[in-house]
């Protein structure tokens, strides 16, 4: 059996002008990190849905 290829086409690659600093990129470092500790304790069931999104609030 022989497959058809088809011809990719590529398009430009588009910059996106994001004026984030480092100091925001380790904040979201840091949260994504937090969540899923808090998601880990969620999962074990040592704090209850209620508690990780309080904390999750917090985090935030």
């Amino acid at each position: 059996m022989i497959k058809k290829v088809q011809a990719v086409t590529h398009q430009p690659l588009q910059s996106i002008k994001n004026n984030i600093s480092s100091e925001q990129l380790l904040n979201d470092l840091h949260y994504q990190q937090s969540k899923q500790i808090i998601q880990v304790l969620l999962n074990k069931g040592l704090i209850s849905t209620t508690e990780f999104k309080e904390i999750d609030d917090l985090n935030k």
